[in-house]
C-alpha cells in the first residue's frame, strides 16, 4: 500500500491493522487517579507493537485537557477527548520522511507508529476538542518545517485554533468548553493548565510557536 492510499484509509476511518478497533466501538476509559481536584483517566492507543501506550485525560473544575501520546489515528483516543478543552498530540510528517528517503519497510513502520499531519485535525474535529496543540514532532529539526506551516497544515479540517507546541507552553483558552467534566462542578471559567512538550531527542517542542485558527464564514 502506497503512503498516499493508507493515508487516506486511516484518514477516512478504515481500518490498516487487525489491533485496530472499528468506528463506533471504542474501549472504556480506565480511571487511574482521583482525588476531588482532578481525575485522570487512561485508554490504550496504537504504537506499532508497543504494549501499553496510553493516551492520557485530566478532568478539573477549569476543564479537560488530553495527550494523545505516540498513536496512530485512533477511534479510542477521540472517544477519549471528546469536548475536551486541550487535546495536545503528536504530529509527523510522513510526507516529508518519504521525500527525504525514508521508503519501504521504514516508512511503513513508521506510519505504524505516529499520526500524520494531514490527520490531526480531523481527530481533534471529531473530538471536539476547543484547541489542537501540536507536540513531540517528526520531524524534529526545527528547520526543517516552520512552526507556522506545522500549525496550519495541522489545522486543516479543523474548526477551533491549532497551536504549534514549544517547551514551556501554557495555554489559556478564551471560550469556555462545551461541557464540565462528569461528576466535577465548574467555577468560573479561569483558563486550562499548561500544555507540557516531550523532550525525546528524535521528537521534541520547538523552541518557538505558531497558531492557526481557520477563517470562519
Amino acid at each position: 500500500m502506497t503512503l498516499a492510499c493508507r493515508t487516506r484509509a486511516r484518514s477516512s476511518g478504515e481500518s490498516t491493522s487487525p489491533s485496530r478497533r472499528g468506528p463506533g466501538n471504542p474501549r472504556v476509559p480506565v480511571v487511574v487517579f482521583e482525588d476531588g481536584v482532578v481525575k485522570v483517566t487512561a485508554v490504550a492507543v496504537t504504537h506499532g507493537h508497543a504494549v501499553s501506550a496510553l493516551a492520557y485525560r485530566f478532568d478539573t473544575a477549569d476543564g479537560s485537557v488530553v495527550f494523545s501520546g505516540d498513536t496512530t489515528m485512533n477511534d479510542d483516543l477521540i472517544a477519549l477527548a471528546q469536548n475536551a478543552v486541550i487535546l495536545v498530540h503528536h504530529v509527523a510528517d510522513l510526507g516529508y520522511l518519504e521525500l527525504h528517503g525514508t521508503t519501504g519497510a521504514e516508512l511503513e513502520r513508521m506510519a505504524a507508529l505516529h499520526t500524520d499531519v494531514t490527520e490531526v485535525g480531523g481527530v481533534a474535529e471529531r473530538a471536539g476538542a476547543h484547541e489542537l496543540i501540536l507536540s513531540h514532532y517528526l520531524p524534529a529539526d526545527p528547520q526543517a518545517i516552520p512552526e507556522a506551516e506545522w500549525a496550519e497544515r495541522a489545522g486543516l479540517g479543523f474548526s477551533g485554533t491549532t497551536t504549534a507546541g514549544r517547551d514551556g507552553l501554557r495555554a489559556l483558552p478564551t471560550e469556555r468548553p462545551p461541557a464540565a467534566p462528569p461528576g466535577i462542578p465548574r467555577p468560573a471559567w479561569s483558563g486550562s493548565p499548561a500544555a507540557p512538550s516531550c523532550p525525546h531527542p528524535a521528537h521534541r517542542s520547538r523552541p518557538g510557536s505558531g497558531s492557526y485558527r481557520p477563517a470562519r464564514h
